[in-house]
């Protein structure tokens, strides 16, 4: 394959990003055409961040933070005694206010670690390939894929609503993840797996590896080794220890 054609289309007319977001849902081949040569960021980095940011400060907010902390130390059974009240004295001597700023910066600054190691991952393929693409089109596609993850911070805020006495564990925060979804195990660490994936975060890496194939033009089957290898190798890592 000649990857300097593959990699060097005909320019396209960037339409609005409203009109590019709903294309995502409808033609996301058409949204990947515009990136390859006009990639874009600010508009669904800045919609997904927010969104983030909105729900997990109105969670950490309404939070009814002495239920919150004898429902997170009873899902750790190796805590008992004195242990377990000295973790308990740590967490609310945290006070709900320091752990509101926490959840906003820390859910901020992973959601944008998680672009720039989907982009920095992306650009090493392609340069281990011979490939034309740049670390600015990996980040726009990567930006872009991830407007599905709007509907989780959606559920987040349903499920909110739904629990005005703010006794709502963050495992049951999101209601399209897979443990609120019913797959729920006596092994607390496999259950805290399960509530990292979701629905939204499925159709997110299902829309990147579309685009990779692409833009790649390869296989479906290697576009998805390529793309989800990461996710398969953090996951594995992380269910051994869960299960050691």
């Amino acid at each position: 394959m000649n990857h300097q054609d593959a990699s060097t289309p005909e320019p396209v007319n960037s339409p609005g990003p409203l009109v590019q977001a709903i294309n995502l849902l409808t033609a996301p081949t058409a949204v990947f055409q515009v990136l390859r040569t006009t990639p874009t960021w600010i508009f669904p980095l800045t919609v997904v961040l927010s969104g983030v940011i909105l729900v997990t400060g109105w969670y950490f907010a309404v939070l009814d933070y002495d239920w919150y902390v004898d429902d997170t130390l009873s899902r750790i059974p190796q805590l008992d005694g004195a242990e377990l009240e000295e973790t308990r004295d740590a967490m609310l001597s945290f006070s709900q206010r320091n752990l509101l700023i926490l959840g906003i910066v820390g859910s901020a600054v992973s959601l944008l670690l998680i672009y720039l190691a989907q982009a920095g991952y992306l650009s090493l393929v392609s340069s281990l390939r011979g490939d034309t693409f740049r670390f600015r089109q990996w980040f726009s596609l990567a930006a872009w894929t991830s407007l599905p993850n709007l509907f989780t911070s959606l559920s987040m805020a349903v499920t909110i609503l739904l629990h005005p006495g703010g006794q709502l564990s963050n495992y049951d925060l999101n209601a399209l993840s897979l443990y609120t979804l019913g797959m729920q195990f006596t092994n607390q660490s496999l259950n805290q797996i399960l509530s990292t994936l979701n629905l939204p975060l499925f159709w997110n890496l299902a829309l990147l590896v579309m685009g990779y194939r692409q833009w790649l033009q390869v296989s479906l089957p290697r576009a998805a080794v390529t793309v989800l290898a990461p996710y398969l190798l953090i996951y594995g890592i992380w269910a051994y220890f869960a299960l050691s």
